[in-house]
């Protein structure tokens, strides 16, 4: 068996699939190379920027999706396309002046999934972050974990509050620190702390 569930073996009488001229023969195999070759024109993974403008010719296809392992994101190569290179358009070497870009269709993995996810890390003094700056939208859903209680004389619930954020891109949001009881600042909190924004 292989990642396409297709085994070597079909049975004793083969299944003709073979290439002609070659004669009776299990024509799994054969299958099995047409699926893995499909599969390589379809989505395909790129190291780097520099691997993407380095791509052979034999080795784009119009609609193809790539992956850029630098960052995961994904691209598709557009055969008509003459757009100027830039952020989020790769020209490959060999056109020339001739048509054929990679274009980016989503930043990361999560935006495949119709979320786009940021991340960071931050500290806070006398519990109070510095200003943090991230693409904020009226339905983003920020997440704020403690990392290490640093030298915290006292800790406090970790929050983002609304009045803190910042719609924009770039935006900002604060995180504080804040007692649980009453919500007043806890400033003797002086913990680091990760931070996500999702959508």
């Amino acid at each position: 068996m292989d990642e396409f569930n297709v085994s070597d073996q079909l049975g004793s009488g083969g299944t003709g699939l073979a290439p002609t001229g070659s004669g009776p023969s299990n024509g799994l195999p054969v299958l099995r190379d047409l699926l893995r070759s499909l599969f390589g024109a379809v989505f395909t993974p790129y190291a780097s920027t520099a691997a993407m403008q380095a791509s052979l010719a034999k080795n784009r296809a119009d609609g193809q999706l790539v992956v850029r392992l630098s960052d995961y994101s994904l691209w598709c190569f557009e055969a008509g396309s003459s757009a100027a290179a830039g952020a989020t358009v790769i020209k490959p070497t060999d056109v020339g002046s001739g048509t054929g870009r990679f274009t980016e269709v989503a930043t990361s993995p999560a935006t495949l999934a119709g979320l786009a996810i940021q991340t960071g890390s931050g500290t806070c003094t006398a519990g109070v972050s510095n200003t943090i700056a991230a693409t904020i939208t009226a339905g983003s859903k920020i997440v704020v974990t403690r990392k290490d209680l640093a030298l915290s004389s006292a800790i406090g619930v970790l929050s983002a509050e609304t009045a803190d954020r910042v719609v924009g891109a770039p935006g900002s949001f604060i995180v504080r620190s804040l007692r649980p009881a009453t919500m007043a600042a806890e400033t003797g909190d002086a913990s680091t702390f990760d931070w996500y924004v999702i959508g």
